[in-house]
């Protein structure tokens, strides 16, 4: 899981974090698990590394700046307002590149820094 973490920190592709667990055991002289194993690890990884990038982000915020940050969507969906201000659409659509630019000025009004 730490290996996965590790490459997982750099990307987050399935197959290139995979890959890095496998490199990660070899160099070990560790017998390979199962595939299901090592996707299972892969996964766990990733889940980590995206914990330590979320904290990462706001680690020199001030406590006003966190503060605002949750007040920033009052209409989170179910979601905590830091997760959905994090879960940004990827497909190419007009009415998402507004979406994400209508965050990005929301978050620029509090300060944080680019």
């Amino acid at each position: 899981i730490e290996a996965a973490t590790k490459t997982a920190w750099a990307t987050d592709k399935g197959m290139t974090i995979a890959i890095g667990v496998v490199t990660a055991l070899r160099e070990a002289r560790i017998l390979l698990p199962s595939i299901s194993t090592i996707e299972r690890a892969s996964s766990a990884g990733r889940a980590r590394a995206r914990k330590q990038a979320a904290y990462a982000l706001i680690a020199d915020l001030s406590a006003e700046q966190v503060h605002a940050l949750d007040q920033v969507f009052d209409d989170a969906g179910g979601m905590s307002q830091l997760a959905s201000l994090k879960t940004i659409p990827v497909a190419p659509r007009p009415d998402h590149i507004r979406q994400i630019l209508d965050r990005l000025r929301q978050v620029r009004k509090i300060g944080i820094s680019p």
